[in-house]
C-alpha cells in the first residue's frame, strides 16, 4: 500500500530546484535588460530580457506563495 503522508511542497526537492531556476531566469533577465542596449546596442534584446525578467520574477514569487501556503496548510 503506498504512503498518503505527502511530503510539503515547499521541502520537495523538485520545488527548491524550480525556484533556483526561476531565480537564474530572472537574474539572466535582468543582465540582459542592462547589458544589451550599452554594450551590443541590441534593445529589442534589451526588452526580451526585461519581459524574461518580468515572467521569471512573477513565477518566483507564486512558487514562493506557494510553499509560505503548504507550510501554513503544516501547521
Amino acid at each position: 500500500m503506498p504512503d498518503e503522508t505527502a511530503t510539503p511542497q515547499n521541502r520537495e526537492p523538485i520545488y527548491r530546484t524550480i525556484r533556483l531556476l526561476l531565480l537564474f531566469d530572472l537574474l539572466l533577465g535582468l543582465a540582459l535588460l542592462v547589458v544589451a542596449g550599452p554594450l551590443w546596442g541590441l534593445p529589442s534584446l534589451q526588452i526580451a530580457g526585461g519581459i524574461l525578467a518580468l515572467i521569471g520574477g512573477g513565477l518566483y514569487l507564486f512558487f514562493g506563495r506557494l510553499a509560505a501556503q503548504a507550510r501554513r496548510k503544516e501547521s
